[in-house]
């Protein structure tokens, strides 16, 4: 197997974990590990936030858009968080995966919860 060469894009990813049960703290702290681990452009930020942090998921993902500016920026709530190899289960937790992904375009969709899922998924393209 070769190793890529000078001239090839490399990709890069980080992932940071939060404990903290305030979101803005836990989002403040996991952007701040990303962007230090990255330093530079993120293209996807995909976030793992307790059920604790439901009510302002939107809030703290805001504040990982403002600290890292990604082209997307995913954030689901679950019941138990993984990250830098700890599980944080029934209690409050943020985990993140940002990735920088040159020469990849990402299309991200959106599905409404009162909009049904088509039965033919070839017509999910229409979504995008």
């Amino acid at each position: 197997m070769s190793s890529p060469s000078a001239n090839q894009p490399i990709l890069s990813a980080a992932a940071a974990l939060s404990g903290h049960l305030d979101t803005r703290t836990a989002a403040t702290e996991v952007a701040h590990t990303l962007h230090d681990a990255l330093g530079g452009k993120v293209d996807l930020v995909i976030s793992f936030a307790s059920f604790h942090h439901r009510a302002a998921l939107q809030e703290g993902g805001e504040l990982l858009r403002t600290t890292l500016n990604p082209d997307v920026n995913l954030a689901v709530t679950t019941e138990g968080v993984l990250g830098c190899g700890t599980e944080l289960e029934g209690v409050a937790g943020w985990s993140a995966l940002a990735l920088q992904l040159p020469g990849v375009d990402l299309h991200p969709w959106r599905i409404e919860l009162d909009q049904a899922m088509p039965d033919d998924l070839s017509e999910v393209s229409d979504l995008i």
